[in-house]
Formats: structure tokens, sequence, C-alpha cells
């Protein structure tokens, strides 16, 4: 029988400082990141759009963490456009979108390590009814705190990606479920 999982929601810009214990998480205060950079605005380069830090441990060795990211993309010049998940800068997931509003999720698990991950993302393609769906693997160390980013990049300097809103959850492994939990 598979384990149960419980998600905690970590938004976008908050540290969450709680401790990983047997059967779940204890919580801890959050503290907001109040960092309003959200659009790649004009450069061809790959801009970070958001962080969010997961805490040391918090993944285990078989947990993992979901992102939801909503974007729009201005489309002037034309080319490619890229959303990107990042963790300690290492490439996680890419992501092809076009322009108009554009839909973002990704689940990254550890995969039996603290350091393999396995994602799989989805992008939802809103305007033009397309959906894209990729795999990927990484070998990020989990055990010490990890800084998760969301990046954008367009072809052309003309383009624009903004990020409208983000959202992560913690999925821990073996956490308690179901009312009361």
């Amino acid at each position: 029988m598979s384990e149960l999982l419980r998600t905690t929601c970590i938004r976008a810009g908050v540290v969450f400082t709680g401790q990983l214990k047997r059967g779940g998480i204890e919580f801890g205060p959050l503290h907001m990141d109040t960092s309003d950079n959200r659009s790649t605005g004009g450069t061809n380069q790959e801009v970070t759009l958001e962080t969010i830090t997961i805490p040391a441990g918090a993944m285990a060795t078989e947990g993992g963490v979901r992102v939801f990211a909503y974007f729009n993309v201005d489309n002037v010049a034309g080319g490619g456009k890229l959303a990107r998940i990042r963790m300690n800068n290492t490439l996680v997931i890419t992501c092809p979108m076009v322009e108009g509003r554009c839909r973002l999720e990704a689940l990254i698990v550890n995969a039996g390590s603290a350091s393999a991950q396995r994602t799989h993302a989805t992008i939802l393609l809103e305007d033009s009814d397309q959906i894209f769906m990729n795999t990927g693997t990484a070998s990020v160390d989990t055990s010490g705190a990890v800084s998760l980013t969301i990046t954008g990049q367009t072809v052309s300097d003309q383009d624009n990606i903004t990020l409208e809103t983000s959202i992560a959850e913690l999925i821990a492994p073996g956490a308690p479920v179901g009312p009361g939990a």
C-alpha cells in the first residue's frame, strides 16, 4: 500500500522555517520576501522571476515539491519563449511557451535519495489550447536548504514574460492525513 501524502503550501517568496519530524512537518514562522522582479522586461537572457526557499531536509528522501506558475507572455517579435525551474542553479525542467496566458505545473520529487530528483511538468498554453508535457532528472542535494527559482527567457528582447502568480507546495511522505491531522 502506498503512503499517503500531506501537502503544505509554501507561497512564492516565503521561507519555511519548520522542522521535519517523524510522521509529518512541525510548522514554524513564515518570512515573506518582498522582491517584485517578476518579468523578463526587454532582455533575451534567462531572468529569475521568483525564488522560493525550501528548508533543509524538508523533501526527505521520498518527498517533493509541487509548483504552479501562471504567466502572461507578450509576443512582439516572435521566436522562442521558455519557462524553467532550477534548484540551487541546477536546471530541473524547461517548458516552451507561446503568446498569451500559460500555466506551468511541475512535480519535483526526490527519488529515494535526498540528492536525486525526478520531475514531471505540464504547461497549458491557454490561448492556443495546447498542452506540452516534459520530464527531467536532476542531482541536487536537498538535505540542505534549497533555492528553487522560476525563470523565463525570450529569444527577442522585444518580447516579455510576466509571472503573474506562483505557488509551491511541500510534499512530505508519511505525514498524517485526514481530519484532525
